[in-house]
């Protein structure tokens, strides 16, 4: 979890880099760290985000308006550190996948308005499936009843 928490915390140092309007009038807006995470948004022209992919070392996440979260994974050819990933789609949500990024996503403290999005995305989609049953919270130190004073 730790490794995840710094490729965080790398991803909000880095300068973004903004594209131009591509066909179909959205710009890319681009978060890369050398150390493992990178978030990718779709940014219509009035600044709304449309869609955000984030990988956080082999994890990978994608949002877009309208159709949730989806959780996935890199698949690295052959093995090499130099081969190209794809990635590969779950074909379902994995809750233990989307937890981590969420707890991880959670140590964000900083203003950047694309991590900030992404941020509250997988927060809401744990807090959706913690409500479902989906996703188990650790069970906390029961207080003892609560009793009048005598």
């Amino acid at each position: 979890m730790e490794t995840l928490k710094t490729a965080v915390q790398a991803l909000y140092r880095v300068h973004a880099v903004e594209g131009p309007p591509g066909e179909n009038g959205l710009r890319t807006v681009w978060h890369l760290c050398p150390d493992g995470a990178e978030l990718m948004s779709l940014v219509d022209s009035e600044g709304r985000v449309r869609r955000q992919e984030l990988t956080l070392l082999e994890d990978h996440y994608v949002w877009a308006s309208g159709e949730g979260v989806r959780t996935g994974y890199l698949e690295r050819g052959g093995g090499k550190p130099t081969a190209a990933a794809v990635v590969r789609t779950d074909p379902e949500l994995v809750p233990q996948r989307l937890m981590r990024a969420a707890l991880a996503m959670g140590t964000y403290t900083g203003q950047d308005r694309y991590l900030l999005h992404m941020q509250r995305v997988l927060a809401l989609a744990r807090e959706g499936l913690e409500m479902k049953g989906g996703l188990v919270r650790p069970r906390s130190p029961r207080c003892p009843p609560w009793r009048r004073p005598s």
